[in-house]
Order: structure tokens, then sequence, then C-alpha cells
């Protein structure tokens, strides 16, 4: 059988300039034991080092952080610059995930305890002791960072393997304990016994104080309340808890307020009234001399009221909680807390025959979540539930037409559309069309208007034909009225919305569009020349025209005045503008532009798809914003939220489900990243308006994830239909090398024959039109793929001639990274040498290589803290330099 070649996959820049993870495929390669490296003379030994790392974790456990963080960062920077064994080279991150956890910063124990699972897994330790306890805390840190369900797998795996193991008796506390916690929030069957068991185990020698184990039992005795719902057991319950709290040593007395809140809640349930108010009425107390704010003192202001309510009189209810909204106002109180206290005022208004008053409150209360959080919030939710949106008061309401509320929406027939661009970027934009019926009879400059934003609507939407003939008409309305000058920019700009952003499958049609607003530039506003230059940029993007994008991006930031007032149009037209900008232009101009814009949103907190594009837009298309450890959860939640704001098949929703395939190819998550890859190409097909060459380039990239999952018929087809699908000389420059990548390396695979594949590469080289418009990477990536093959069947000096000339296709654009390409062809220059007997130019070569590579992936992990990219690349790179620098070292004399 030949020998495979490495797979790679790159991501157009019509989306994002970035690439995919590499798969290396080398079957029947076995890594040197790690367990036969040795520290350089002079430096501390691995027993020492596990000496230091134990040191600085007793420190840890009797408080002493600051001294205990000093001991481990010293001890990480031996290891971090010199080789160890597996065991003691890993062992300071563990360490420091311990310090992160007791600190509770769990992203820096996510990004700790990740390296060290995965660098003892893939050195061959994976039921090692520090292997389990490095995967119990990664749990823990999934848990607390709202991936509650990855979390769950790796802390139930986590206790059977520590359980009985008084080795691991430590790692089981903290796996049991938090396993508690989640099992006990995601309302899991097995609650109970889970909790029962950390209960009947729980140790003070385990790193779980007696206060975290009292709250394992408080939460126990909640949610048995809650699913049984048996008062009488739960008040007996909180009471022995409390009186557990009461008797412990060192116990904190907000933990003990707390507790004897929760008892008066129970005891309010129960009908004694006056017990529960004595409680809570002493817990609030303590919260307000102690200065004590958050979630305890909400849920006590709550219950409180409650007992007040109930026990006293709803109108003294409404009153505590209207002094109680003042106060937390004045105090700087969240605006979940507020909502929720709000959403209590504004019941007991009702029950008081305040109706009114009851509704502006449930309004209040929603326009706070929402001013922060999405509309599917639990509060937001609970607030809609009550609102009546047929009650006048809508009629003012900013949020009105997500409700529902079509008859109260504020809607004006603007000559510049801005509450069509307000409806759409709210996520509402199944009420246009409603909201434009409303107009849809009126006459002279109404009947203009109404077509103008029409077109709008339907540009916005991604419904290209339709906007385009309703511009026309809008046009012909206006010359008609007078309603508006025939050349008025905004005409040009909804077609260029349409033509360039709504759907982007035929650009070139825009050119009339940007000719005659280029030729008015000088009499249009600075909001009309902020958005034509961002659809100019937009425009050449869309043609991969990169020279040309990045003269007009700096036009529109020589052009941009941070200080003018802005509009929903300059953020539409800033949002599009680091779309591209990202990876392109100064990082510095483009996180000021972030920032800014994210500022101007301030003043339109109803934009709920407009903060959502700009997360998308700086996830999707910096260069790191990708590999940073939120990216998987930040694009799973956009993903969704898009989803349900736009129309099937919208270019902004497939946009985001590729994206999420790119993160978690690069985590090396290949049944998931081919899962968002395949959504993507669905979504996209749901367009009539799909660009064929682009949908070609989505089955290629399935291809390559098929292919890391020896998936090789299904890859092999589904290159060849990419194949079938474009046109070389029409279809999109930068999309056509990764389908003849894909091609080549799935035909390789499923004939094994890298003659055919390296035959096959040869034709597209060979013809002078294709390779004119092959990209200078994807050219670079062809020849690698070429020499790699002919590493197989020809002598050295042909493949090496190969690689020279993939070499030789390295340009300087700024716009493209090229170090971890140029590894991958020094390697495939090392493993070519080493085939053939020439162990010294392969051992420098791989030597180069992983130089190289270690250079780029560190400076990828270091800026985003991205632990998780590329788990298995430092893995099989040692395998070839540990095998090479093997095999040459046996040909060296010994030393004198």
């Amino acid at each position: 059988m030949a020998r495979r070649p490495q797979t790679f996959h790159r991501a157009g820049p019509w989306l994002a300039r970035l690439l995919c993870a590499a798969c290396l495929v080398l079957p029947g390669l076995a890594a040197r034991a790690a367990g036969d490296l040795a520290p350089a003379p002079g430096l501390p030994t691995a027993e020492e080092i596990t000496a230091e790392v134990d040191a600085g974790l007793k420190l840890l456990r009797a408080g002493e952080h600051e001294a205990a963080l000093q001991r481990l960062e010293a001890v990480n920077e031996i290891t971090y610059e010199e080789d160890y064994p597996s065991v003691a080279d890993h062992y300071p991150n563990l360490g420091l995930a311990h310090y992160y956890y007791d600190t509770g910063d769990w992203r820096e124990v996510l990004r700790f305890s990740a390296s060290v699972a995965t660098g003892l897994t893939a050195d061959g330790f994976p039921d090692h002791p520090n292997r389990v306890a490095a995967s119990v805390l990664q749990g823990a840190a999934l848990i607390n960072l709202s991936r509650e369900a990855e979390g769950e797998v790796l802390l139930r795996n986590g206790v059977a393997a520590a359980r009985g193991r008084p080795d691991l008796a430590e790692t089981y506390g903290i796996a049991l304990y938090n396993l508690a916690l989640v099992v006990t929030d995601l309302f899991r069957e097995d609650a109970g016994e889970i909790t029962d068991e950390f209960l009947d185990n729980w140790s003070s020698d385990w790193p779980i104080p007696l206060e975290l184990s009292l709250i394992i039992n408080y939460r126990d005795i909640d949610q048995d309340h809650t699913r049984d719902d048996d008062l009488g057991r739960a008040i007996r319950r909180a009471r022995n808890l409390v009186a557990a709290a009461e008797a412990a040593e060192d116990m904190p007395l907000r933990r003990i307020a707390g507790f004897r809140g929760y008892l008066g809640a129970l005891l309010a349930q129960n009908g004694d009234f006056d017990t529960a108010l004595e409680l809570l009425q002493k817990e609030y107390d303590y919260y307000r001399e102690a200065q004590i704010t958050g979630a305890d003192l909400t849920n006590c202001i709550i219950y409180l009221g409650l007992v007040i309510r109930y026990g006293q009189t709803s109108a003294k209810a409404y009153r505590f909680f209207a002094d109680e909204v003042q106060i937390a106002r004045q105090t700087g109180t969240p605006p979940h807390a507020i909502a929720r206290i709000l959403l209590e005022q504004a019941s007991a208004a009702a029950a008081i025959g305040k109706d009114d008053e009851s509704q502006r409150l449930y309004r209040e209360a929603y326009a706070e979540v929402r001013a922060v959080d999405r509309a599917n919030h639990w509060i937001a939710q609970s607030a809609r539930e009550k609102i009546d949106i047929l009650h006048p008061g809508m009629a003012d309401f900013a949020f009105a037409s997500e409700l529902g509320a079509v008859d109260a929406v504020r809607f004006d027939l603007a000559p510049d559309g801005r509450d069509v661009l307000r409806l759409f970027f709210e996520g509402n934009y199944l009420l246009l069309d409603p909201v434009l019926a409303r107009h849809a009879g009126a006459a002279g400059r109404g009947a203009t208007f109404y077509r103008l934003n029409r077109a709008l609507s339907l540009a916005l939407k991604g419904h290209h034909d339709a906007s385009v003939a309703a511009l026309a008409e809008a046009r012909e309305s206006a010359l008609a009225s007078g309603a508006l000058p025939p050349g008025a920019p905004i005409f040009d700009l909804i077609d260029a919305v349409a033509r360039v952003w709504g759907t982007g499958h035929d650009p070139d049609a825009a050119q009339d569009a940007f000719a005659r607003l280029g030729a008015r530039l000088p009499a249009m506003s600075a909001e009309q020349r902020s958005i034509y230059r961002a659809l100019l940029a937009f425009y050449h993007f869309r043609r991969d025209d990169s020279a040309a994008m990045r003269a007009v991006l700096a036009d529109w930031f020589a052009a941009h005045d941070p200080a003018r007032r802005k509009t929903q149009w300059d953020i539409f037209a800033a949002t599009v503008v680091m779309e591209m900008a990202f990876g392109q232009m100064d990082p510095e101009l483009n996180r000021t532009l972030m920032d800014e814009t994210l500022a101007a949103l301030a003043d339109f907190p109803t934009l709920t798809l407009s903060r959502d594009y700009l997360r998308l837009v700086k996830v999707m298309n910096s260069r790191t914003g990708v590999f940073s450890d939120e990216a998987l959860v930040e694009l799973g939640t956009i993903v969704s939220s898009i989803g349900a704001m736009v129309p099937e098949g919208h270019s902004l929703h497939y946009a985001t489900q590729f994206a999420l395939s790119n993160a978690h190819g690069w985590r090396g998550n290949t049944e998931d990243a081919l899962y968002w890859m395949r959504q993507a190409v669905e979504t996209m097909r749901a367009s009539r308006y799909h660009r064929v060459d682009e949908v070609a380039y989505l089955l290629s990239r399935q291809s390559g994830l098929l292919l890391g999952l020896d998936r090789v018929n299904e890859a092999h087809s589904l290159s060849q239909e990419a194949l079938r699908l474009i046109d070389p000389l029409t279809a999109r420059p930068n999309l056509i090398g990764e389908i003849y990548q894909s091609t080549a390396t799935a035909l390789w695979w499923r004939t094994d024959s890298p003659e055919k594949a390296a035959e096959f590469i040869d034709g597209v080289l060979g013809d002078p039109a294709i390779l004119a418009r092959l990209e200078p990477l994807d050219r670079v990536i062809l020849l690698r793929i070429k020499a790699d093959a002919q590493a197989n069947y020809s002598d050295l000096p042909d493949v090496l001639a190969t690689l020279d000339r993939a070499e030789a296709q390295i340009d300087d654009d700024p716009a493209i990274d090229w170090r971890r390409e140029q590894s991958f062809t020094r390697q495939s220059r090392a493993i070519a040498n080493y085939w053939n007997g020439a162990l010294a130019p392969g051992f420098a070569a791989i030597v180069e290589s992983n130089d190289i590579y270690t250079d780029w992936l560190l400076s990828i992990r270091l800026a985003e803290g991205a632990q998780d990219v590329d788990p298995g690349g430092y893995r099989d790179r040692a395998i070839w330099e540990a095998m090479i620098g093997w095999d040459y070292a046996q040909t060296l004399p010994d030393e004198p």
C-alpha cells in the first residue's frame, strides 16, 4: 500500500481567511517512550520537579495562594523550557490547574488541565492519576463555563476512575462534588444517588470544605422538594441543615443566613408566615449590614417580599418591592436582578388592582433584561407571559415588535428605510411584511416610500429578484410623485445591499449602482458615504479582489469620524467593514472600531441581530478569534440565535454553521466539524441564489473531514461531485484550489495510487488558464501533495525538485501567514529524505519544520489561550523527529 499524505483543509476568504485542522495520518509509527527523556545536567531531576509541585500544592491547601502561584510558575518555567519525562513535564501545569480551580478562574483551569490531559494521553498515560485529575478539573471548568453536558461526561468518567482508589482520593472528592452540582442542575434521574454518595463519603481530607458539602445538601433538599413536593420532609431536612451550619466551626455567617432564609421560605409555603418573616428579616438585615450583594440578596428580597404579601398585605409588598427597586438602581445592581424584583412588584400591583401600573412594570422588567440579554432568557420570558400586547402602553414600548404587537410597532416610512433596517436587525423580519402592509395603499409620496422600504426589506432578507423589481417600481413612483430626486443615493444603496450583501451571488450586477454612487460621492452625507464605501469594499470582497478591497477599506477608515453620532445605518456599515477588515487591516484599527460599534449599540438596545452579527464577525474573521477557548461556546450560541432571526437559507445563518465547523475541526472534533459543515451546505442550498462554486467548496471540505475519519469512499464521492460542479475558468479563484486538493487526496486514498494523484495535479497545474487563477497558497499545497505522492515511486531528486517549486510560490502577501504551510513543506522534505536514506538532511528538515510549526502554534495559543487548538500536532511531529533523529543518531560517531 502506498504511504498516504498529510490531509489539509483551508477556508476561503469569502467567509473567513482561516485554516482548518491538518490531520497527519501516519499508520504504523510509534513515538519513543516519553520516560526515556532526561533533563540536561545541572537541572532539577524529574523527582525534584514533582517534589516542587507538591510543595506548591501544599501551600495552596494552606491558603497561601500567592506563594503557591510563585512556586508553581517557577517550576513550570523550567519544564516549559527543558525536556522531562512526560509525567513530570506536565505536572506543573496540573498544579497550576489546581491553583486556578481554587481561585475560580475557569478559563485558566480549562487551559492548563486540557494541556495535561491531552499531553499525557498522547504520551501513552491515559490512566495515570494525573491524567484522571486533569480530566476532572477540565470537567469542573466546563460546567462553570456553561458547558454542562461536556463537563458531566468528564466528571462521571472521573468519579468512576477514582472510586475506591486511595491514590485518587482527592480527585474523587473534587469529581464527586462537581458531578453532584451538575446533575442537580440538569435534573438527572440519578442526582439523588450521586448526592448521597458525596454526603456519605465526604472527608475533611478532601479539598472540599464543610461549607461546600452543606451547599450540596441544600441543593439536594431543594431539588428533592421540587421533584416530590414533600414540604414536610423539606422543612425537616432544612432545619437539620441550619442546625449543622450553626454548629460548625468557622462557618461563614453569610452561609448560615442563607440557609436560614431558605428554611424561612419553606415555612412560608407551609403557612407559618410569622416564623418565616423572622428568619428572612434576619437574613435581609445581615446582608444589608455586611453590604452583601448578588444573587443571595436578590433571593432574600423576593422571599421576604412574598412573605409580606401573603402573610400581611399585597399593598405592603408592593411598596417594599418599589423601595428595593429604587435601592437596586442606586447601588448599581445588575439588570437581571432588578428585573426579578420588578416582576414581583408587578404581580403585587395587579393584586391590588393597579393593572396599568402592573403592565408598565412587566414591560420595564422585560426591557431591563433585553438591554443586556436575549429574548429567550428565562426572566424575559417570564415577563413576556404577563405582558398584554394590546395594552395602550405598548405604543411607546421599544420592544413591541418582538413581542408580536404589530399594531403597536413603531414604524415610519422614512426615505432612508431606517425602521426597516431596525426591525430586520432586531431579528423581527417576520414583522416586516405585516407592518409594511399597513401602507400598501398609500398614494403619492407615500407610495414611493412604501415601495422603497419594501425593496430594502426584501434586500436584507436575501430575496434578490423581488427586491430588484420593487426598487424599479420605487424609481418609477418617485418620478411620478416627485417624492425623491431620480438620482437619490438611497436607490443605489438599496440596489447594492440586494446584489452584494443580501445574496452576493452576482456582485458584478451592482457595477452600475456603484458607478452612479461614486459620481455623486461629494454630495452625499457622511452616513451615505460610509455605507457606500462599506458596500463597495464588500463588492470587491465578493469578487476576491483583495487589493481593491483593501484600498476601499483604507478610504473608509480615513474618512471615518469616531465622534459623529452613529445611526443604525452606521452600525450596519461598520459591521460590514469589520467582516473584511479583521486579518486585512491594522489590528488596532479593527479593535477600536469594534469597541466603538459595541458602544454605539448601547443606544439601540433592541438590535439583537446586529449584536450577534458583530460577534460572528469577531469570532469568524479575526485571525485568532476561532482559535480561542471561548469560540465553541460563542459560535454554538450564535448559530441558534441567528438561525432563529433570519429567513431560511440566509447567508448569515450558513456563515455561523461554517465557522462552528471550523472551530470544531481545529480542536480535532472531526465528527462535529462534519455535522456542521453538512448543515452549512443544506442551509446554503435552501437559498435559490446560492453559488454553485461555494457549494462545491463546502463539499470538498466535507471530503477532507471524511478522510480524517477514514471514510474514503464517501470522501471520494463528494470530491468528485464538487469537481463536477465547478467551471475552473469562472468559479471564484479562492475556492477552486481547495476543490482540487481534496480531489487529488481522495483519489489517492480511494485508488491507493499516488501516481494517479500526481497525474491529476499535473493536469491542473499544466493548464495555463487554471494555473493563472490559482492563488499562491493553493499552488504550494497542490505541489506539496504531488511531492508526497512522488515520494512513493520517484527518485529523491524529482521529489525535492517539486518541493523547491512549491516553496518558490511563497510570496510576501501580508494577508497569508505562511509559517504553517512552510512547516508542512519542510516536513514533506524531511520525510522524502528519510525514506530515501538521506538522514542528515532529513533530520535537519524535520527540526526546522517543527521549529516553524511550534512558533506558529504557540503564537496562536498564547494570543488566545487556545490550548485545544490542533491537539495532536505536537505528538505527530514528535513521532517523526524522534524516528528520524534516532536513525540518524545511529550513523554518528561516538563522542571521543
